[in-house]
């Protein structure tokens, strides 16, 4: 035999046996080998979250959500803990990769797991200004069916009927649990459960251009509304009939800019708009529809459904989604309206880089 071979068989022996020792002499001190001490072991309910339901397709729950509240309900569907979280200075959990809740007090059993976020938390949100999504306040032993959340309206109708929302300010983000979670928690071994979510707050940055007199535009002079019945939400977040809101800027402005090497000019209007969760109906009367009216003489340019308009922005691979899975993955809109006169020739409508053109075929 080759001494040289022997003895490195030997040493590649040794060295196998050495690793196998440690291997057995970490994992004897390993939560899984003990018997006696398991106070490192994980035990209880372990709960994470994930915001991947957009238009990216990418989970953006840690750079998104400031502020988020867990409810755990039985097999009874009655609460029976609710815990809340927030960034702060101090501490930023929820950026965190990896974050979870985790419950070790819950008894044995079947439980339900349903979650509501914002971009801070829920308490500081009701600090700022403009209308608030109002949570019903539960308490241990509620049904999870009196769970529900309420938009800010105006406490009378208009003239029209109408509930004003608040546009004093932008809406703070709303996000709901997507699908409810079942799980078992277990007295032996721990339970894994991820949240998905789904943003209800939509943003809508619109504009009006002139073709034909390209500085002959105002904001001033017009009324930029969206009318809907979306502002109650239930638990599992379904729009229940409500009352008919008005929907109005938060902001809007105009701007110029040059439109050749001539110098000529070309002023555009926008308006920055914010809302609940879009609803593609059945029925086409009972969506929510943009009206845009001119208020010098009182001459409605725009009046169109805006959900059927929002859905002819799907690309070839976005049409894989069903009509409210677009609208509820998509969340930041941008229509620009090219008018002629007291008429809208066209539109376009831009989501991430695709854009599309919708002519006025009642021209």
């Amino acid at each position: 035999m080759d001494i040289k071979s022997y003895f490195d068989k030997q040493r590649l022996h040794s060295q196998l046996n050495m690793i196998l020792a440690l291997a057995l002499a970490c994992g004897s001190a390993s939560c899984s080998m003990m018997e006696d001490d398991r106070s490192d072991c994980p035990t209880g309910l372990y709960v994470d979250f994930v915001y991947d339901y957009n238009i990216q397709a990418a989970d953006m729950f840690k750079d998104h959500v400031g502020g988020l509240t867990l409810y755990v309900f039985d097999s009874s569907d009655k609460l029976v803990e609710k815990r809340s979280v927030s960034n702060a200075a101090d501490n930023d959990a929820l950026k965190t990769y990896g974050y979870a809740m985790n419950f070790t007090g819950l008894e044995p059993g079947t439980y339900k797991l349903l979650a509501m976020a914002g971009q801070k938390g829920y308490d500081d949100m009701l600090a700022t200004d403009g209308a608030k999504f109002r949570r019903t306040e539960l308490s241990v032993g509620d049904l999870i069916t009196d769970l529900t959340v309420t938009l800010d309206r105006a406490s009378s109708p208009d003239a029209e009927g109408l509930y004003a929302v608040d546009a004093s300010a932008p809406l703070d983000t709303l996000w709901m649990t997507k699908d409810i979670q079942t799980v078992e928690v277990s007295a032996s071994v721990p339970t894994y459960a991820t949240v998905p979510l789904v943003r209800d707050t939509k943003h809508l940055n619109m504009t009006l251009r002139q073709i034909n007199d390209p500085m002959e535009i105002d904001e001033a002079d017009f009324d930029f509304r969206i009318i809907d019945d979306n502002g109650l939400l239930a638990y599992d977040n379904t729009v229940e009939s409500d009352v008919e809101l008005l929907y109005t800027p938060y902001a809007t402005w105009n701007t110029e800019e040059e439109i050749d090497t001539e110098g000529n000019m070309r002023r555009t209007a926008h308006a920055n708009m914010m809302f609940s969760r879009l609803i593609d109906h059945d029925s086409a009367s009972d969506d929510a529809r943009l009206i845009v009216t001119r208020t010098t003489d009182n001459t409605e340019i725009i009046n169109i459904n805006l959900p059927a308009f929002l859905l002819e922005a799907r690309s070839a691979l976005e049409y894989n989604y069903s009509a409210q899975e677009f609208l509820d993955r998509e969340y930041d809109y941008q229509m620009d309206f090219f008018l002629s006169g007291d008429r809208w020739v066209y539109v376009e409508l831009h989501v991430l880089s695709w854009s599309v053109r919708i002519n006025n075929v009642d021209l």
